[in-house]
């Protein structure tokens, strides 16, 4: 699906330098196409922050807040249980040989 956007993305600025670049000029071109970064920058305050990083960085309510957002727009309810953070001895190690997947 990521592949899909990355390839749609491509065209689409494909059409847009057709449309752009002869009538109006490169200098325009880039401007137009660097707006949704500027978008993004706009729009990053109000995305949360991951509820993992949350963990990390000991906000266990915080987490529980987005976790509890998300189960919401998703017409879901949240599990039952409570959210605790595992140390590193609890976590996979992914270096080791034998764990590729």
């Amino acid at each position: 699906l990521l592949e899909l956007a990355w390839a749609g993305g491509i065209v689409l600025e494909y059409g847009f330098t057709i449309l752009v670049l002869n009538r109006m000029g490169w200098r325009l071109l880039i401007a137009l196409t660097a707006l949704p970064g500027f978008l993004v920058l706009f729009f990053l305050p109000f995305i949360p922050e991951s509820p993992r990083f949350l963990l990390e960085c000991d906000e266990l309510e915080k987490a529980y807040q987005v976790l509890k957002r998300g189960s919401r727009q998703n017409c879901r309810d949240l599990p039952a249980g409570e959210l605790v953070h595992a140390t590193p001895s609890e976590t996979p190690n992914l270096n080791q040989k034998g764990n590729l997947i």
